[in-house]
């Protein structure tokens, strides 16, 4: 039997497949900037609540534990920097300057605010690579509102009253 030039064909020209590896080993994924950003803001408070923490072990003679927690806080500090993840604090920042990186959650009122300023920090700007991952959430202070005070207008063909 004399093989079919179909089956020569087939046989001259097919294209070997490529060898696949018997054992590969799995890649390891850069987890999310999403969850990156999410330990960011937890090192944030964990830094800010850390300082009372800090002085109250000091205080009882535990200078051993206060060098572990700074160890782990730096070590974790610099895998988010080795990562391209910056923690922007926009406290005492004005308006103008956060109004693109933060969404106000509040405004407070104080008598001699000198104008409307970041007051309180509940979550940094999170930045991967210098693009904003997650917006910061801020309570700005402002002065006191002035309430406008009624205008009587008086003319002979009409009596309007206009807001200032």
């Amino acid at each position: 039997m004399t093989p079919s030039l179909d089956n020569l064909y087939a046989l001259f020209h097919s294209v070997p497949e490529e060898p696949q590896p018997q054992n590969p080993l799995p890649r390891a994924e850069l987890p999310h900037s999403e969850a990156l950003a999410r330990i960011a803001v937890a090192l944030f408070h964990w830094k800010t609540t850390a300082i009372e923490t800090e002085a109250k072990l000091e205080s009882l003679g535990d200078r051993d534990a206060v060098a572990q927690m700074r160890i782990v806080q730096g070590e974790i500090a610099d895998s988010l920097d080795e990562a391209g993840i910056e923690i922007v604090d926009p406290m005492g920042k004005t308006f103008d300057e956060v109004i693109e990186t933060v969404s106000v959650v509040a405004w407070r009122q104080q008598a001699g605010a000198a104008g409307e300023t970041v007051c309180q920090v509940l979550e940094p700007v999170i930045k991967h690579r210098g693009a904003i991952v997650r917006q910061g959430k801020v309570v700005m202070l402002q002065p006191p509102r002035k309430e406008p005070e009624p205008v009587v207008c008086n003319s002979e063909t009409e009596n309007t009253q206009i807001l200032k």
